[in-house]
């Protein structure tokens, strides 16, 4: 898949004059326009995922076809970073490996035209000798239709580094359009501009008032970890970005984590049969996760141990290929199973749960949350200082096998202090310091 795009967007006034860049080289002005037509569902499932679905075809025959934009897991900087995946095709259907990377945010229904944009584009490309990558400057006033009648017009600047190479140049421009005038883009995309509102994938609300209740407290601590794991989701299945894979095994920990520390506010059959399941989806993310982190810290021991005593150059890379060829291998088996019935199931299940969660009690589901809450949490966390405080009694010697055993108990209470943060008070967002305190493993060299 390559390098991901990264560019700065810049909300522009019609009649704004763009500062001069003429100390850089540049290959001329070229003007081009761009007619897009955008795909979604009519909730905006694609764009709820922060993705976008388009068929694009230029005036001047540079480009005509398909083009899915993922956005990356991190973007830095006020950079704009998103992982394009592009299929020919004509513009009757998009190509289905393109709906196949988004499939479980459809949930099973198709996408149709959702707008329409005609972009009339200024291209400059900036460059500058050294290893700075150059930079395409977009001048763009954009014209939309939505269902057919007219919708927003506007003006946009973008800035987009050309192949890999340090940001700075990108950085320059960006400078110079911020001292000129020009404000950063409020909005991620021209399509959701058009569009409107980015939607939610979940309703479910990020933030809590103290006196929830028990109801309300489910559906916001399941939904925040649900939307975590499905909008990671198509990045993970792309396989170009490691950290969509830790954070959708982190949503996975947490939840099953949340639903064995809040389980006795539901129903038992339900959070067993539920947490038994993110166990599976749990073990594949970390199958590709693992090696991930392991090929991580081995290049930058390496090149520390370099800078000492010199290092095995062959062996290292043996090494990295290896560690790699075993990520690639269990991506393949993860998303095989994401395509499968049993994650659709699963996915169905945490949505319903987060609709509707199946409190145990139509008594329970209306009390206040707070209490219960932090009752559950610090029965977790003395059950984890109860463990350490063991470990700490034991000779060292005795050690390395218990640590082993208290990294399941340590996880829970790490991924539990985040689900109360909500409504909790402020005194039990943290578990006790003995209950953090527990003898850290050795890690495998």
């Amino acid at each position: 898949m390559g390098v991901p795009e990264l560019e700065l967007k810049f909300d522009a006034e019609l009649d704004a004059e763009l500062p001069s860049f003429s100390d850089l080289a540049s290959s001329g002005v070229r003007q081009v326009v761009l007619t897009s037509t955008y795909w979604d569902t009519a909730d905006r499932r694609i764009m709820a995922l922060g993705c976008s679905l388009r068929f694009r075809s230029a005036s001047d025959g540079s480009e005509r076809g398909w083009t899915l934009k993922v956005p990356a897991a991190r973007s830095e900087r006020g950079v704009v970073a998103r992982h394009e995946v592009t299929r020919e095709g004509g513009p009757e259907q998009p190509p289905a490996e393109l709906l196949a990377i988004v499939r479980t945010g459809l949930l099973g229904e198709a996408p149709s035209v959702a707008a329409t944009i005609t972009t009339h584009r200024t291209l400059i490309r900036l460059d500058r000798s050294g290893e700075e990558a150059p930079v395409e400057l977009a001048d763009d006033r954009v014209e939309s239709e939505v269902g057919g009648a007219p919708g927003p017009s506007f003006r946009e600047i973008e800035a987009e580094l050309v192949g890999a190479g340090t940001l700075t140049l990108l950085d320059e421009v960006g400078s110079r359009l911020g001292a000129a005038g020009f404000r950063p883009a409020t909005v991620g995309s021209k399509v959701q501009r058009v569009l409107g509102k980015h939607p939610s994938l979940i309703e479910a609300p990020k933030r809590l008032r103290g006196a929830a209740s028990v109801r309300e407290f489910l559906v916001a601590t399941i939904g925040a970890s649900t939307r975590q794991l499905l909008i990671n989701d198509p990045r993970v299945r792309l396989g170009a970005d490691a950290e969509a894979v830790h954070q959708a095994r982190v949503a996975t920990r947490r939840l099953r984590s949340d639903l064995k520390t809040f389980g006795p506010m539901l129903s038992g059959d339900a959070v067993d049969r539920m947490r038994d399941e993110l166990a599976w989806l749990g073990e594949l993310l970390g199958n590709v996760r693992d090696p991930q982190v392991l090929e991580q810290r081995l290049t930058a021991q390496a090149a520390v141990f370099d800078e000492v005593a010199g290092a095995d150059e062959d062996a290292i890379a043996d090494l990295t290929d290896l560690l790699a060829e075993r990520a690639r291998f269990h991506h393949s088996q993860l998303v095989n199973a994401m395509d499968g019935d049993r994650y659709s199931a699963l996915v169905a299940d945490l949505l319903a749960m987060t609709n509707e969660p199946p409190v145990a009690s139509a008594k329970l589901a209306s009390k206040t949350a707070a209490p219960i809450a932090e009752q559950l949490a610090r029965k977790q966390w003395k059950r984890a200082a109860k463990f350490a405080a063991g470990l700490r009694r034991r000779s060292p010697a005795a050690r390395p096998a218990q640590t082993t055993q208290a990294r399941p108990v340590r996880s829970a209470v790490r991924q539990t202090t985040p689900a109360g943060q909500p409504v909790l008070p402020t005194r039990t967002h943290r578990p006790p310091r003995s209950a953090r305190r527990s003898p850290r493993p050795r890690r495998a060299t």
